[in-house]
């Protein structure tokens, strides 16, 4: 699109031949300047020919480039003789998506363009009028609807289905509005929808109101990134053939830039290779003296870590001998008790005993068992006797104490090693 340099346009109008058409409903004749450049100009709906497609779901360029085919089946003019331009709708499914065919007779735009001129206006852009519609129904979140609004002839009528212009027509001021409305529906194939009274228009027929008019509705962000413009096809052709000699010049002084920045780099990498096998000489030398150190470093934490372990044994050790003698006795029951009770550093604990019958010495390997401080609780032996015509058994239960390292175990290791 030819936006004419600004970022959005300075003034909005509708042109036909009588003059232009203000958005607060003011008619600016022939000859006459009241608008400021670069303008946004609409062009009526009896001047642009519309036609509902479906294009699949590929880039705008793709699709442009399949509706150049088209152009000449879809309206009644040599496609030739037509400026043409498209509107993608937001509604797509696995099948394609909808889209606004509009194009105008070059002649339409070559008397557009010679008022523009004589009025001193640079267009922003030409565009189908009920383009203004389908972004008042975006806006609403409808995807169906007539958009209905007010002109100085009578009513403009646009059809939108699936967010695009299906139809767009103009009826006379007396004509029945509720019925034109079903009529270009039906003649659309349109499913009922609801009708919107563009630019606060109410009365019998219509659904919703909004104060935005068709007009002002052109001159929004969502309507300038639809990025359509009707020109002439000659004017579009040289306007492409200027963009491609730009990017041609463009590209050659890339390629003239590259070839310099590529000389410069190589003479910059030779100069840095030599620097760099310098450098590398003495970061070498000096790797190699710090790994050296750090080996005899790594030498000393390893034996201070030893020594540092051998003291967390001897003085913070997973069990105190108090404590696994403690629970030991807890565990004795009553009918039982203990003559002897070994245990020592990194060695498996034993007991002693004598008790009246053989549940007692049972109950007492159980309760052992169960408790997380031993593992490996077995009865080493259970030896029934008669001590003054008193029967007992005598017992004996191995268990290794969880946690019970050897203090010097690290130690010895070390110094087996030395001895091989």
């Amino acid at each position: 699109m030819s936006r004419g340099g600004a970022a959005k346009p300075a003034s909005v109008a509708e042109w036909s031949p009588v003059g232009l058409r203000m958005a607060d409903g003011r008619v600016l004749a022939q000859g006459t300047v009241g608008l400021a450049s670069p303008a946004l100009v609409a062009l009526p709906r009896r001047s642009v020919f519309v036609r509902a497609v479906r294009v699949p779901n590929v880039s705008e360029e793709v699709v442009r480039q399949a509706l150049q085919y088209q152009v000449a089946q879809l309206f009644p003019v040599p496609a030739q003789d037509l400026a043409w331009d498209f509107a993608l709708g937001t509604h797509h499914d696995a099948e394609g998506r909808s889209a606004s065919l509009f194009a105008v007779p070059n002649a339409t735009l070559q008397q557009l363009t010679e008022d523009l001129q004589a009025r001193g206006l640079k267009p922003y852009a030409i565009v189908p009028v009920a383009l203004g519609s389908m972004v008042i129904a975006s806006r609403l979140d409808l995807a169906s609807c007539a958009v209905v609004e007010r002109l100085p002839e009578g009513y403009g009528i646009d059809l939108i289905h699936e967010g695009v212009v299906r139809a767009s027509r103009t009826v006379a001021d007396d004509a029945d509005l509720p019925v034109e409305v079903s009529l270009a529906m039906a003649a659309a194939n349109v499913p009922s929808g609801p009708v919107v009274g563009a630019g606060g228009l109410g009365g019998p027929g219509i659904d919703r109101t909004t104060e935005l008019g068709v007009l002002e509705a052109l001159a929004t962000p969502e309507a300038l990134e639809l990025d359509l413009h009707l020109e002439h096809p000659e004017r579009a052709a040289e306007r492409a053939r200027r963009k491609t000699r730009a990017r041609v010049r463009q590209a050659a002084m890339l390629a003239a830039a590259t070839a310099v920045l590529w000389t410069a780099i190589g003479l910059d990498i030779s100069d840095r290779a030599a620097a760099r096998a310098q450098a590398e000489a003495r970061w070498n030398a000096r790797l190699a003296k710090l790994r050296k150190e750090r080996s005899s470093l790594e030498a000393r934490f390893a034996t201070a870590r030893r020594l540092s372990n051998a003291l967390d044994r001897a003085f913070e050790p997973a069990q105190r001998v108090s404590d696994v003698a403690l629970v030991v006795a807890e565990a004795v029951p009553p009918s039982a008790w203990l003559t002897g009770f070994t245990v020592e550093r990194g060695r498996p604990a034993s007991l002693r005993g004598s008790a009246l019958d053989n549940e007692s010495v049972g109950s007492l390997v159980r309760s052992l068992t169960s408790n997380g401080r031993f593992r490996e609780v077995r009865l080493l032996f259970a030896n029934r006797m008669e001590v003054e015509e008193t029967p007992v058994v005598q017992f004996s239960v191995g268990a290794h104490v969880v946690g019970n390292l050897p203090l010097l175990s690290a130690e010895k290791t070390v110094r087996g090693r030395a001895a091989r």
